[in-house]
């Protein structure tokens, strides 16, 4: 869903100034967020978990 509306957004511009409207870099900021953002989380909880699982084991 993210590319499409990156894409969405990309086919908005009209000339290579529309890229450094304050719109266009925001709303290109916040689909890169929600796009890395699963990616960050589940980082995050794999090395939570990796401790747990270690102790566990031995």
């Amino acid at each position: 869903i993210s590319c499409i509306q990156a894409g969405i957004a990309l086919g908005e511009l009209t000339s290579l100034s529309d890229l450094y409207d304050t719109q266009s870099v925001a709303l290109l900021f916040l689909i890169g967020v929600v796009s890395v953002t699963p990616a960050l989380l589940s980082k995050d909880e794999a090395q939570d978990t990796a401790p747990e699982i270690a102790a566990g084991a031995s």
